[in-house]
């Protein structure tokens, strides 16, 4: 996804605004405390963890904001590329709030998009949303779970099996 933004038009010639949030990358946020804010960094990130092991995408910016200890996140990096804020961390955070943004000068009710690496949006972030789309991509949390190649089920089972008529998901409610 960050690959996607940082080639979009609009976006690259900031026209467009988006905040990205996160990946957890220590050594390209170790990069950017030595840099410092307001540097230009010229960064190879993600990949460090699950099933994009060594996968990394080019990010050059400035590094627009640094926090340090976040209780969940450890030490947190803004980079700025054109209109995009690129959220990087040391440690694994969800970003479930708006304060998560604010507190790192972030202001998602400003941006053209923002987008979260969860795989559902949480209360605070529904509430806030103009609109949503559900991405479903592979990693940790993968919410295609056809995709997730299920073993040792009994079969036929709905929606594993594409042969299989979808049945009547509606809600009942009973008193």
């Amino acid at each position: 996804m960050l690959e996607r933004l940082l080639a979009h038009p609009e976006l690259a010639s900031g026209r467009a605004t988006a905040i990205w949030a996160s990946v957890v990358d220590p050594s390209a946020v170790a990069r950017c405390i030595d840099a410092s804010e307001g540097a230009a960094v010229d960064l190879r990130v993600g990949g460090a963890f699950g099933s994009t092991q060594g996968a990394r995408v080019a990010l050059r910016g400035t590094v627009e904001r640094i926090a340090y200890g976040d209780p969940v996140g450890g030490d947190i990096a803004v980079v700025a590329s054109g209109g995009l804020r690129a959220v990087l961390t040391s440690r694994r955070k969800p970003f479930h709030f708006i304060r998560d943004f604010t507190q790192l000068g972030l202001a998602p009710a400003e941006c053209d998009l923002t987008v979260v690496k969860i795989g559902y949006l949480v209360p605070d972030l529904y509430d806030a949303a103009k609109g949503w789309v559900l991405g479903l991509t592979p990693g940790g949390v993968d919410q295609d779970i056809v995709r997730l190649g299920h073993h040792g089920l009994e079969r036929p089972i709905y929606p594993l099996d594409s042969q299989m008529a979808a049945p009547d998901l509606a809600a009942v409610i009973v008193h």
